[in-house]
């Protein structure tokens, strides 16, 4: 079910999630900005995928770029799995009986409970992907900075 471009990205946010500090109760993100390189050493997935995942991830303003690297900006307790397929993939990647239904199968009976059928499958999904957090998905990381 999860793409190994969704996984990398997954894998991404938790390499940079911030530290937090606790003196200041903020996110540091100048602590945490990490290189390409880094990240895929970091990260389980080919280093391709990683690019792509980056590029999108950079591309919907969740990741930004500085001299130092990559660092997080969105908070992944604020985010859904359904967020991340819509940038990576442009929506969930479930079925094609609606795309494959053109005038000749519009009207046979068959064509029709199939595309309702997907047509439910595909707003459960959307709902369940939704209550998913990617905090949910990533092992705390955080380091508590002493002061």
């Amino acid at each position: 079910m999860l793409s190994s471009k969704i996984i990398a990205a997954v894998e991404i946010i938790q390499a940079l999630e911030p530290i937090l500090d606790k003196k200041e109760g903020t996110r540091n993100l100048k602590l945490r900005s990490l290189n390409s390189s880094l990240l895929s050493v970091m990260c389980t997935e080919p280093l391709h995928i990683i690019l792509r995942a980056l590029k999108n991830l950079t591309k919907y303003k969740w990741i930004g770029r500085n001299s130092g690297g990559y660092y997080l900006i969105i908070h992944p307790e604020d985010v859904s799995l359904y967020d991340l397929y819509k940038i990576l993939h442009g929506g969930i990647p479930l079925g094609d009986v609606a795309d494959g239904l053109n005038k000749n199968y519009r009207d046979i009976h068959q064509w029709i409970k199939m595309e309702k059928t997907e047509d439910r499958l595909m707003n459960i999904l959307e709902n369940e992907l939704r209550q998913i957090k990617l905090s949910d998905m990533i092992i705390n990381n955080l380091v508590i900075l002493k002061k």
